[in-house]
């Protein structure tokens, strides 16, 4: 059976240069050059089914994408502050001074030790001229005291400031 030549012909970003013999299955490949100069053995079955480039479209693509969802255009964007916010040294310092305020233990069932989270009492992303003060941070471990009041916080104001301001 007469082999398929597919010499000069383009595949999404690949143009084919020439025959790359067979694949140890049986299958041909073949030499092709991506738009970006990356040159690759590809199977044929790749060209013809799924291989588009040689990663550098994914990455433009990938990038192009995250450029649509940069600063307030992220849907966690609140007051000039995305969710990355845990990042930043402004935050991490006063996570730590929570934490030693409250001497690393969860305020709500005394375990010392462990994972802990320092949680703002009054919502970070509603109350930007709150977010660093000490006051407004209290120490709690994971599960189940943080996940018990996430997104109930209103719930629990008047007892966390009872605890973080004595």
């Amino acid at each position: 059976m007469k082999r398929l030549d597919l010499t000069r012909q383009r595949f999404g970003r690949w143009v084919v240069l020439k025959d790359a013999g067979n694949e140890k299955w049986g299958g041909s490949q073949w030499l092709c050059k991506c738009d970006c100069g990356t040159e690759k053995i590809i199977p044929r079955y790749n060209l013809l089914v799924s291989s588009r480039s040689c990663g550098c479209l994914q990455k433009e693509l990938l990038s192009k994408r995250a450029k649509q969802f940069l600063g307030n255009k992220n849907p966690n964007w609140k007051d000039g502050i995305a969710v990355g916010r845990e990042r930043g040294l402004r935050y991490k310092q006063w996570r730590i001074k929570v934490f030693k305020r409250d001497d690393f233990t969860c305020q709500i069932c005394g375990q010392k030790g462990g994972y802990k989270e320092a949680h703002h009492i009054y919502p970070f992303g509603e109350h930007a001229d709150l977010r660093f003060e000490i006051w407004n941070g209290i120490t709690l471990c994971k599960k189940p005291c943080h996940a018990n009041i996430k997104r109930k916080e209103y719930k629990f104001v008047g007892k966390f400031l009872n605890i973080t301001t004595k």
